[in-house]
């Protein structure tokens, strides 16, 4: 297993803000439109409205290849069955 960048505190406070997002309703909007679990995972940070802080807190040292290991760990992939 990969050891995240993210320090713990950043990978809870993450996890936090997107799990209100994460549901089935959601998902099937993303299946229907036919995209991609990484936009997906990455619409559900900016929806839980943490593009700025992301600036603030976790940029000065870790990229996006740094969130989105964290994000593929923390949001399952789009079940394609689900239409």
């Amino acid at each position: 297993m990969t050891k995240l960048k993210l320090t713990i505190e950043h990978q809870e406070h993450i996890r936090n803000a997107i799990s209100k997002f994460d549901t089935i309703d959601n998902r099937l909007i993303y299946v229907n439109a036919g995209l991609s679990d990484r936009r997906y995972r990455w619409d559900l940070l900016h929806r839980a409205g943490l593009g700025s802080w992301l600036c603030s807190n976790v940029y000065s040292y870790a990229n996006d290849e740094h969130v989105d290991s964290l994000l593929r760990k923390l949001v399952k992939p789009l079940n394609r069955g689900m239409k």
